[in-house]
């Protein structure tokens, strides 16, 4: 029996839905993603319950990671599997990390069923805070770090050495919110460090020496034996006069049928100092390319970059992808409005019924527009940086023949809370239930309150509003603030201070990448 509980209910909630599912003996899944306001004292004793449980979902919630630990290792014998956020603040985690380890001291390597692990992580201090988790699940294989915040060197570092330390795990996926600051191909054999910040996503299986990251010339040597290119692959290529051929030798070569998630990538030669970008050379070989990926489902060419003489119809130009969903390509990909207008009319369902997410990031403002207009975003519009000036009446009319959408999520380094024309404009947006606005502008913590009240009276259908900020008292220290209808829709005076991040409070796409969970929008109240 499975069971969930919403975000915005009370922990007497659960209590209700155990006792309606047979009793707390029958549950098997339970899933309090998303919990972050429930009360911990409340929440732990009715989990504690569940004593056959096997799955425990409790990403951002607030359950500290000691009393997870705690759950894992004596109250849940039989749990399989854990989804947990381990984000303690640097001012508390000394006092964390002494409860862990006083924990695995008493009761040891105890957690023996064990097997996977997701983990929401932020800051160098959490990873020591994983690293005694982990050694308290002797069998634990599988083991998922979504980075959210914080360093993306220090995590990566941390990352490897969990994987040296603890030798039982075999599978290991690293997901981030944060980009990774370098790119460079990686060498032929595994080194941790290059191949995670190809495209900051990367999935490693120890006892089979598999990586969701390949090279290009590797897959085009002369001689090579044929593959079966994996469900989900990032194809590292670097831009020079052979790799034209490379493509075509190794699209020929090996079994692209399995694959469902493509990430292509071009990078420029070492030391070189031009910007890498396929010119019309390339539209031949990937046309061909584009003929073994007839089951493609998610295509991402963010950082394979088109110059003059080509764009990103070129893989779309046989019609050969007609399982294709979702599509993330830079700016550079279309160069006109036509390129849209030849999208929109190709027979894939990415494209033929209108979008269900639509990503726009640093697109100057006439093509910003463009999108819009030709896109048809139904339901979650997401707009990071662009357009450059923030005239939300254009935006409201660009999207005026548009299915409004459900989901809005705003990031601009011009934003504010209590930008009137922000507030005049909001109305327009009738079936806006979720709306994210990621500031980077100082706030007073006391305007908080009555500028988020201002928003809600302009969207009486809203279910959640979150929004970062900077404090005037802590500037660069990012905050946040959470509001959410309560049950049974009825309005909620409560505002949730230093609240986790959640679903499509995220900017990134992981198209055609291993994915996050809780990172793409779901009702959840």
């Amino acid at each position: 029996m499975n069971v969930r509980l919403r975000a915005n209910e009370p922990a007497s909630k659960l209590a209700e839905r155990l006792r309606r599912a047979g009793g707390p003996l029958a549950v098997r899944d339970l899933d309090i993603t998303n919990c972050f306001d429930v009360n911990v004292q409340q929440l732990v004793p009715l989990i504690t319950e569940c004593k056959l449980l096997q799955h425990l979902r409790c990403a951002a919630c607030n359950i500290p990671p000691s009393d997870v630990l705690m759950l894992v290792m004596q109250r849940l014998p039989h749990l399989v599997e854990v989804e947990f956020s381990c984000l303690i603040d640097r001012t508390i985690v000394h006092a964390e990390i002494s409860r862990l380890a006083g924990i695995a001291c008493t009761l040891g390597c105890s957690a023996l069923k064990l097997q996977r692990l997701y983990v929401e992580i932020g800051q160098e201090h959490n990873f020591r805070l994983l690293s005694t988790f982990l050694r308290c699940c002797p069998n634990a294989s599988s083991l998922h770090v979504h980075l959210v915040c914080g360093e993306f060197h220090e995590a990566v570092r941390e990352c490897h050495t969990l994987l040296e330390e603890h030798r039982q795990l075999d599978t290991f996926r690293f997901t981030s919110e944060l980009h990774s600051p370098f790119q460079c191909d990686p060498p032929s054999a595994l080194h941790f460090a290059v191949y995670v910040a190809v495209c900051a996503n990367f999935t490693y299986q120890r006892s089979k020496n598999l990586r969701s990251c390949a090279r290009l010339q590797d897959l085009a040597e002369a001689g090579v034996e044929p593959q079966t290119i994996p469900f989900q692959t990032a194809l590292v290529a670097v831009e020079d006069q052979f790799t034209p051929e490379w493509l075509r030798a190794a699209s020929i070569t090996h079994d692209w049928r399995d694959v469902r998630q493509l990430c292509l990538v071009l990078f420029l030669p070492h030391l070189s100092t031009t910007f890498p970008a396929a010119d019309g050379t390339y539209r031949d070989c990937l046309r061909e390319f584009s003929t073994q990926l007839r089951q493609l489902v998610e295509l991402n060419v963010s950082s394979f970059h088109f110059g003059p003489g080509i764009d990103v119809t070129a893989f779309f130009e046989g019609g050969w992808m007609p399982f294709l969903q979702s599509l993330s390509a830079a700016p550079c990909g279309f160069r006109s409005v036509l390129t849209l207008k030849c999208l929109a009319t190709f027979p894939s369902p990415a494209f033929r019924n209108g979008l269900a997410r639509l990503t726009l990031s640093r697109v100057h403002d006439a093509a910003c527009l463009s999108f819009l207009e030709c896109c048809r975003p139904v339901a979650t519009l997401r707009l990071s940086y662009c357009p450059l000036e923030l005239d939300y009446e254009r935006m409201s009319r660009a999207l005026a023949h548009s299915s409004d959408p459900i989901c809005l999520i705003l990031q601009h380094h011009l934003l504010r809370l209590d930008d009137t024309d922000l507030l005049e404009n909001l109305h327009r947006f009738t079936d806006l239930q979720y709306l994210y606005l990621l500031l980077y502008t100082r706030l007073d913590e006391r305007e908080l309150p009555s500028s988020m009240t201002c928003i809600l009276r302009s969207l009486p259908q809203l279910k959640c509003l979150h929004v970062h900020y900077e404090c005037d008292d802590s500037p660069r220290v990012l905050r946040t603030a959470t509001w959410m209808r309560g049950p049974g829709g009825e309005m909620s005076d409560e505002l949730v201070r230093g609240g986790p991040c959640f679903q499509s409070c995220s900017t990134a796409t992981f198209i055609g990448l291993a994915k996050p969970l809780n990172r793409d929008f779901q009702p959840m109240l």
